[in-house]
């Protein structure tokens, strides 16, 4: 069997969010998708890129992966949504988490068709269990 590559990736701030300079210089590391790699490093080879304060070109050019998940803001939504069509472009399937997707997961899906699954609350054993394979409909907190 084949290790997957999996990114997970920070999308960054969408252009109308008038304090993502802010963002910026108190940001801290996405520690949400650094605990993600670290439950799915047995189960796939992962790479964890952070978007904060980069381009929507420079982070789309990065994600190359079998799987990307994808983790958004309110304040990031639009480029997570371009960043979920940039990877689906290259063949990866997309997962978007987040703190803003858990109350509008079927709406996220229903609007936007590159995206492949939503992952509402902590992902840990969600994403784990969506890499190994398991049976869709088992997969708690997955939509």
């Amino acid at each position: 069997m084949t290790v997957p590559q999996v990114y997970l990736c920070r999308a960054p701030g969408d252009p109308w969010y008038r304090q993502k300079e802010q963002l910026v210089h108190l940001g801290s590391a996405p520690v949400g998708l650094l605990i993600l790699a670290s439950a799915v490093k047995d189960r796939a080879n992962v790479r964890v890129v952070d978007g904060l304060g980069k381009s929507i070109e420079s982070v789309g050019a990065q994600l190359n992966g079998d799987i990307v998940g994808i983790s958004e803001t309110y304040a990031s939504h639009g480029n997570a949504m371009k960043l979920a069509r940039i990877a689906k472009e290259k063949g990866a399937m997309t997962i978007v988490g987040g703190p803003s997707v858990n109350a509008i997961p079927e709406r996220i899906l229903a609007n936007h068709p590159y995206v492949d699954y939503v992952i509402c609350g902590p992902g840990e054993k969600a994403l784990s269990a969506l890499i190994a394979g398991e049976p869709l409909e088992s997969i708690k907190g997955l939509a």
